[in-house]
């Protein structure tokens, strides 16, 4: 029974996030056919059938579950819904908000992506160079064809996490406690490829946090430093930042991942997750943490040409195999013929998405602080459906 319970706040996140993100202010009520749990496509250009719609997926679920996050929709960078849930703590008891900082876990990624592209930009490195011109590490003969463009698409050859036993378990152990990223930089050298660098795809962790090491060598200052003053605190991203090994004062505002016990009980239904895992260890795979205000200012930024111009931008968001391209995933609607570009985040306690559809404008963002679960992808799949107009079922 417990089980189902966390599963069911699990459920219920990705069900309020996206029934809200196309939902209109001045909708009118509307019917829609109903037959058991199945329910016919509603157009998004009908804007009182697709909220009647949106309303009755998420009443569905509300009523029996909980729903710990935020969610927001903004079209050229005006907000058209906003939604907070939950509790970003509970002794005290504290509201989730649009400034709540939630951990994005590989949401991480697009910043240290755009972050090495901007350093090209500035002429300190180039995604043709390979690793080993700026890691030692990465000259043995099994590796030293890896190129920085290779990490960035997932191209390189290294394993998602370490393949062997013995290297997943050293994986684990580090990243319960504050291990330096040099020490995942040594393991990352030790893997055996598993295809010759650029001709195939595998997303690999690994990959991202050798990437922050490169920026660590180019800059000489520490991953997160570096993030913090040249990225984040230059754009104005005040509550963004990377988590470090011994936890700042800055992290102590994030979001506690907590986990829905007993629905429509307020504070009291939740319980405070039990985690093992240190996030400072993820560096730029996997360790940042954002608010959904912050996202939106990023969104405007990956709008314009300011931070990266539009050569670097074009990089930022090309595919180079399946559908990955520097940190986002980019693909096009079977639909509609439009591009969007999608990542999704979880680790231990926390779950993101971000998604742009760059020819409507539009960026929809979801962050919760509750885990993932196989039920939580399903029913994502069935809020995209509606929202593309698709046949969907409602849990």
């Amino acid at each position: 029974m417990l089980r189902k319970l966390i599963l069911a706040s699990l459920l219920v996140c990705s069900l309020t996030s996206f029934v809200c993100f196309f939902t209109s202010y001045d909708a009118a009520p509307a019917q829609v056919r109903k037959i058991g749990n199945a329910r016919e496509a509603v157009s998004l250009t009908d804007a009182a059938a697709f909220r009647t719609a949106a309303d009755s997926f998420m009443d569905a679920t509300v009523r029996e579950t909980g729903f710990s996050g935020v969610v927001v929709l903004a079209k050229g960078g005006e907000i058209i819904f906003k939604r907070s849930c939950g509790f970003a703590s509970l002794e005290p008891a504290v509201s989730n908000t649009l400034d709540t900082p939630f951990r994005i876990a590989s949401l991480t990624k697009q910043f240290t992506a755009a972050a090495i592209l901007h350093l090209e930009q500035c002429g300190r490195l180039s995604t043709a160079d390979h690793v080993c011109k700026h890691l030692n590490a990465f000259c043995n003969e099994h590796n030293r064809n890896i190129t920085i463009h290779h990490l960035l698409s997932h191209t390189s050859g290294l394993p998602r996490i370490p393949a062997d036993a013995e290297g997943r378990t050293r994986w684990k152990t580090m990243s319960r406690a504050p291990t330096p990223l040099d020490d995942y930089v040594a393991l990352a050298s030790e893997s055996r490829l598993l295809f010759e660098p650029g001709t195939e795809f595998k997303y690999s962790n690994f990959g991202y946090r050798v990437l922050s090491a490169v920026v660590v060598a180019v800059t000489g200052m520490p991953y997160a430093e570096y993030m913090d003053r040249e990225v984040f605190g230059a754009l104005a991203l005040s509550d963004t930042g990377v988590a470090r090994l011994e936890s700042t004062a800055r992290e102590s505002r994030i979001a506690d991942a907590i986990v829905c016990m007993t629905p429509g009980q307020g504070a009291k239904g939740y319980t405070k997750a039990r985690l093992s895992r240190n996030f400072g260890t993820g560096f730029g795979s996997g360790g940042a943490f954002t608010t959904a205000n912050d996202l939106l200012k990023w969104d405007r930024i990956l709008a314009q040409d300011a931070y990266l111009d539009a050569k670097h931008k074009a990089s930022l968001f090309q595919p180079v195999k399946d559908h990955y391209a520097y940190g986002w995933s980019v693909r096009q609607s079977k639909l509609n013929g439009k591009t969007y570009h999608v990542h999704n985040g979880a680790n231990e306690g926390y779950v993101s998405r971000m998604m742009r559809v760059p020819e409507d404008d539009l960026v929809i963002i979801g962050l919760a602080n509750i885990r993932r679960s196989d039920e939580l992808s399903k029913a994502f799949k069935q809020f995209f459906q509606l929202c593309r107009s698709l046949p969907y079922r409602e849990p």
